[in-house]
C-alpha cells in the first residue's frame, strides 16, 4: 500500500509548520510574560489606594482595613449602606487624588434593587474606563455569598454575573464570593460578613496580592 505522504515529505512539511508558527509561539509566550512583569510591577508599587463598595465595607474592621494595614497602603474608604453602582461611579468621578488603585466590592443592592446585573456591569464598565484613563490599577472583589441570605435562584444567578465580569475585567481579582461559601462567615441577618469574614477575605486579597 503506497502511502500518499513518504518520510520526506513529511519532515518538509513539518518544517514548514514550525518556521512559521513557532515564531508566532515564541512572541505570544514573550507577550504573556511581559503582560505579567509588568501587572506585577504595577501591583508592587501600590502606595495609595482608594476602595469604593457598600455596607460591606464601611465597617472599621472590614477587609478594607485589613489589606491596607497588612500591604501598609495609605488608603480612603467611600463606602455607604445601600450604595449601588451608580452612587459609587459618581464619588469615583469627584476623587481626582492621584491613587495608585482603586478597589471595589459592590452589586448586592444592585440586583435586589432591580431583579437584574446589567445596569451593574454597565456602571462598572464605566468605572473601569475611567481607572484605566487615570492609569489606575484596578482590583475587584466579588461580593460575599448571597446563597444563606436568599433562594431566589434567578437574583443568584443575575447576582454570580457580576462576579464573573470582575473576573474578567480587572487587573487583579479575589473571589470574595467563594471565599465567603460558609454561613459561619455571616453575621446574624445572614447577608453581612462578620469579622472572621472580613478576615478570611483579607487574607485571600493578601495572598492573591504577593502571587500575582
Amino acid at each position: 500500500m503506497k502511502f500518499p505522504y513518504t518520510k520526506s515529505k513529511t519532515a518538509r512539511i513539518v518544517a514548514i509548520i514550525s518556521a512559521v508558527f513557532l515564531p508566532i509561539a515564541v512572541a505570544g509566550a514573550a507577550y504573556l510574560y511581559y503582560a505579567r512583569y509588568e501587572r506585577k510591577k504595577y501591583l508592587k508599587q501600590i502606595r495609595r489606594v482608594l476602595f469604593l463598595g457598600d455596607s460591606q465595607t464601611v465597617p472599621n474592621s472590614s477587609y478594607a482595613d485589613l489589606v491596607s494595614s497588612a500591604m501598609n497602603w495609605e488608603y480612603n474608604k467611600v463606602a455607604m449602606v445601600g450604595a449601588k453602582t451608580d452612587w459609587i461611579l459618581d464619588k469615583y468621578r469627584e476623587r481626582i487624588e492621584p491613587y495608585d488603585a482603586v478597589i471595589v466590592m459592590i452589586g448586592g443592592n444592585d440586583v435586589w434593587g432591580t431583579g437584574k446585573a446589567d445596569s451593574a456591569i454597565a456602571n462598572l464598565s464605566q468605572l473601569k474606563s475611567l481607572a484605566r484613563s487615570r492609569n489606575q490599577t484596578l482590583i475587584f472583589v466579588s461580593p460575599p455569598s448571597k446563597s444563606f441570605y436568599s433562594t431566589d435562584s434567578t437574583k443568584l444567578s443575575e447576582y454570580n454575573r457580576i462576579g464573573q465580569w470582575m473576573r474578567q475585567n480587572g487587573d487583579l481579582f479575589v473571589d470574595g464570593t467563594s471565599i465567603t461559601s460558609n454561613p459561619s462567615l455571616f453575621a446574624s441577618d445572614k447577608l453581612h460578613l462578620n469579622n472572621q469574614g472580613h478576615i478570611n477575605i483579607a487574607y485571600q486579597f493578601v495572598e492573591a496580592l504577593r502571587s500575582a
